[in-house]
């Protein structure tokens, strides 16, 4: 073996234990396996609320251009069947210029208030701004596009009996619009996620909520400031590095519908992975102060994840350097050949929007972690700190 094949071999193994350690490894040896054995604690009475004493909760939706959808997340949120009184609706308007602002004000007898954002701020200068004047303690943030069920928000609070609960999270399925082509594979993805959190929210530790779904304490808030983040990744970790515990409720449902094309996910995937790279500071820095454990779960759950197309690029090149030097470097290398190559064939069909089970996910696998390269390019060229509304 040459040098360049010896040092080919060595990123080789690297690359296939970050992999691993980050898709198998965390989720399934130490969540599954490890956790509730180092980590078992004796059963404890769960108090929860009843529907005498719920709390006062405000929900948070910040908007841009959400003509399309405000209405109806109103709407929704309007049915549910939390009690009305202790139920502050705040919709705040990024300085739509569409028919957002109009929408939300037919909607003010009903009891939803209305701010209307000064300046562009985005979604990380609304909760800045909005949160710490919030009428309630508690404070659920979701977005203009998804949808509670009914019960979602009495089931999210119920954790916060505990006062050493800091932020809850509920679940969000992501569903294939009627309209989608071959945009299966983020529905898949999100499951495979809540999974993953279910297990951290054994320990109390869940790194990362869903987005569109969660609740803190308004005392624990923190700025985020101007460097775009990772919201639903950094508030928990400020909760965490608070001392306090952050967990997920599977019984609190949402859903959301996926963009309704791979193309269309791409371009999601590159914005949330340039996000992904400036929030590595921080996140570093807020999970080392909540502790030595939430700091590896940090490391393996997200700085691996992040760094994993760059992992599988630098795998597969050195994989083609060592296939000659011995069978299963050669049985690799044709694998991954063939994977690539079904890859393109599925990429091909998506076109015409065609699916074919294995060429589908290929291609959507593929694409997504292109993207996570090239979101990487992004965060060093720099983005904008606010986003645009769903077509």
């Amino acid at each position: 073996m040459t040098n360049i094949q010896a040092t080919a071999s060595i990123i080789f193994w690297i690359s296939v234990l970050g992999v691993f350690i980050t898709y198998i490894g965390f989720p399934y040896l130490f969540l599954k396996l490890i956790a509730p054995i180092v980590y078992r604690k004796k059963p404890t009475d769960i108090r929860a609320f009843n529907d005498d004493n719920l709390p006062s909760v405000t929900v948070l939706v910040p908007a841009h251009n959400e003509e399309n959808h405000i209405g109806a997340r109103i709407e929704n949120l309007l049915e549910s069947d939390y009690p009305k009184e202790k139920l502050q609706i705040l919709i705040a308007s990024d300085q739509s210029n569409d028919r957002t602002v109009e929408i939300v004000r037919s909607y003010v007898d009903r009891g939803v208030e209305l701010i209307e954002m000064p300046d562009r701020s985005g979604k990380f200068g609304i909760l800045d701004s909005i949160i710490p004047i919030a009428k309630h303690d508690i404070v659920v943030i979701t977005d203009a596009n998804i949808e509670f069920r009914k019960n979602a928000i009495k089931k999210l609070i119920q954790p916060y009996s505990d006062p050493r609960v800091g932020a809850v999270c509920g679940v969000l399925n992501r569903i294939p619009p009627l309209s989608g082509k071959n945009v299966e594979g983020e529905g898949q993805f999100a499951g495979y996620e809540s999974n993953i959190k279910i297990g951290l929210s054994k320990l109390g530790r869940v790194i990362g909520a869903f987005g569109g779904f969660y609740s803190l304490r308004k005392k624990l808030f923190r700025p985020l400031g101007s460097t775009p983040v990772h919201d639903d990744l950094v508030i928990p970790l400020e909760v965490r590095a608070l001392g306090y515990r952050v967990l997920m409720i599977p019984e609190a449902s949402a859903s959301e519908e996926t963009l309704d094309t791979i193309k269309a996910e791409f371009g999601r995937r590159t914005r949330m992975a340039a996000y992904n790279f400036l929030s590595i500071p921080r996140v570093l820095s807020l999970s080392w102060k909540a502790g030595f454990l939430d700091f590896i779960l940090v490391i393996c759950y997200k700085i691996l994840r992040w760094i994993s197309p760059f992992l599988f690029a630098s795998g597969a090149v050195s994989i083609f350097l060592i296939c000659d030097f011995c069978p299963f470097y050669q049985t690799t290398a044709i694998l991954i050949g063939a994977i690539i190559i079904l890859a393109l064939i599925g990429g091909f069909l998506d076109k015409f929007g065609k699916r074919v089970i294995f060429a589908t996910s290929a291609f959507h696998f593929l694409a997504m972690n292109i993207a996570g390269i090239l979101g990487a390019y992004h965060a060093f060229k720099g983005v904008k700190r606010y986003w645009e509304s769903r077509e």
